[in-house]
């Protein structure tokens, strides 16, 4: 009877173990996503305020068309490498999961 007991508390403090391991994971996750979807936004809004700027600061409509086809390919590229690392996170995070 003492070993069941035994037995007991050391499978409950294994899976108290286990189970604060996820959730220190999956808060890590969490801060991991808020994080990166902050750095989207910020990375967002300041192309769009330097856009603004640059189409105030140029006249000429030659240089102004240019300077609007280089930002919409550094939107693009940014948006692509966002999608792209956002898949890698979370195939690794999926990865993860099923390993445990």
């Amino acid at each position: 009877m003492e070993e069941d007991r035994k037995n007991i508390r050391e499978n409950f403090e294994e899976l108290k173990d286990r189970f604060e391991n996820n959730l220190s994971e999956s808060n890590m996750v969490e801060d991991l996503k808020n994080n990166f979807d902050k750095t989207i936004d910020s990375a967002t809004n300041l192309l769009s305020e330097l856009k603004s700027s640059v189409e105030k600061i140029i006249t000429d409509d030659e240089v102004k068309t240019e300077v609007r086809n280089l930002f919409s390919s550094v939107e693009l590229e940014m948006r692509d490498s966002f999608n792209s690392i956002n898949k890698k996170i979370k195939d690794s995070i999926h990865i993860n999961l099923e390993e445990e």
